[in-house]
């Protein structure tokens, strides 16, 4: 017999996917210290998720030095007043606009379409 799932049980799902999709740093793991990162979380050049006592950067808007990739502030303008984990789960989902990659899989190789792609999300749909 099907037992539809409750709203908890898909929360924790989807949070649980979020978490094992990609990889995620704690202060120190990058190089950066945790003062750094905090400095980027309040600039709005970086996001974190708290998960349990822990604060978890996903490792994608990190450059190969460990710097922000700068054009994760403006995704995150366009994200305002969005949660991080909401903001976590755009970037996981696939998109129509990045040719069925995840915002995270362009975000080194074409920032420009990533930008443009949460601006198309955050608008919705057009009719006309």
């Amino acid at each position: 017999m099907f037992r539809p799932m409750s709203c908890p049980d898909l929360q924790a799902q989807a949070v649980e996917a979020i978490l094992a999709s990609t990889q995620w740093l704690t202060y120190g793991t990058s190089g950066a210290t945790p003062g750094r990162w905090k400095d980027w979380h309040q600039e709005g050049r970086v996001f974190a998720v708290d998960w349990g006592e822990q604060t978890l950067y996903p490792a994608y808007l990190f450059d190969g030095r460990g710097n922000p990739i700068p054009e994760v502030a403006e995704i995150l303008k366009v994200f305002e007043g969005y949660r991080p984990f909401r903001i976590a789960s755009w970037f996981e989902s696939t998109n129509s606009l990045l040719r069925g990659k995840r915002p995270r899989e362009v975000l080194s190789s074409d920032p420009t379409a990533v930008i443009a792609a949460a601006r198309a999300h955050v608008a919705g749909p057009v009719h006309g």
